[in-house]
């Protein structure tokens, strides 16, 4: 019976620890999640339980971001949700997955002076607009807050803002990096408030931060 009682208690720890794996949530609140720029245009800083992207250049360099720091598991079904703002400037923002390097990525971009979506894939470095440049009137315009998603169900990625379905395309993955993405152009600033990924058809993520702090609360 003790035996019987070990193993049911291992293999409970070993459950939990694969669900936390899976599951991941940045409430921004600092930079403990290792976030860096794919280019050296990000001026950023981690304040007000957000993260701030400034850029003051103009650039030809399409595949700017901040990546966070882990891999994701990107076969697998998953969903990649961060709630952002615009606070200036007249550039695409949104969230880059299936990043391999600077050359092969995906990236899912919002307009919020024109309520504009698209979906792009990038393979060694040619763009292609999986989902050409469309408008939709869940996007919030005039340098308001929006959720942004990106959801994985089989074969099937679907795109939703503020909780409405824009698009879906059949996508195939080889990257585990994710992140943010932003357009450059000059005076642009970005609040980041959070970045979730979860593993399953649920979409439910675990908000890794606040049982890295002992189960307190983290502040949002």
């Amino acid at each position: 019976m003790k035996k019987i009682a070990i193993f049911s208690i291992l293999f409970t720890l070993l459950t939990l620890s694969v669900f936390a794996q899976g599951s991941f949530y940045d409430d921004m609140d600092g930079n403990s999640h290792g976030w860096y720029s794919t280019t050296d245009l990000n001026k950023t800083h981690f304040s007000s339980s957000s993260m701030w992207i400034n850029i003051g250049v103009d650039s030809d360099k399409n595949y700017n971001g901040m990546l966070c720091g882990r891999s994701f598991d990107q076969y697998s079904d998953f969903t990649f949700e961060s709630t952002q703002r615009l606070h200036s400037g007249s550039v695409g923002n949104g969230i880059i997955w299936n990043y391999s390097d600077n050359q092969n990525y995906m990236k899912f971009l919002i307009t919020d002076r024109d309520q504009g979506y698209s979906v792009w894939e990038v393979v060694n470095g040619k763009s292609t607009a999986l989902i050409p440049w469309s408008t939709n009137t869940s996007i919030n315009k005039g340098f308001k807050t929006n959720t942004i998603k990106v959801k994985k169900t089989g074969s099937v990625t679907r795109f939703y803002v503020n909780g409405t379905e824009v698009g879906s395309k059949n996508i195939r993955y080889k990257g585990s990096k994710a992140g943010i993405f932003l357009g450059t152009n000059v005076n642009v600033k970005l609040q980041v408030e959070d970045f979730r990924y979860s593993l399953g058809r649920s979409g439910q993520s675990m908000p890794v931060n606040e049982e890295d702090n002992g189960g307190k609360p983290s502040g949002r």
